[in-house]
C-alpha cells in the first residue's frame, strides 16, 4: 500500500554571500587601502512539497534540523 508515502522533493539553499568595497575615490579620503564589508547566512531557506507536513527531508527522524548562521564581517586595510 502507498496510502503512507509522501512527496518529499526539496530545493534548498546552502549559502548567500555578499560583499561590498568602498569606492577607490572614497578610500583616497578617508586615507585607506581597502574598506570592504561582506555578509553571508548559510542554510536560509528550503522549499518543499506542498504535500510534505515534515521538519526537514534530509534530517533522521528524530534528529534536529540544519541552523542558520549569519555573519557579518568588515575589512579595513590601511
Amino acid at each position: 500500500s502507498d496510502v503512507r508515502v509522501v512527496n518529499a522533493s526539496f530545493l534548498r539553499c546552502n549559502s548567500i554571500s555578499l560583499t561590498y568595497n568602498l569606492p577607490d575615490a572614497f578610500l583616497k579620503y578617508l586615507g585607506l587601502e581597502n574598506v570592504a564589508f561582506s555578509g553571508s547566512v548559510s542554510n536560509p531557506f528550503m522549499i518543499v512539497s506542498k504535500d510534505y507536513k515534515g521538519v526537514d527531508p534530509e534530517v533522521a527522524t528524530g534528529g534536529q534540523p540544519l541552523s542558520k548562521v549569519y555573519s557579518l564581517r568588515l575589512n579595513i586595510t590601511f
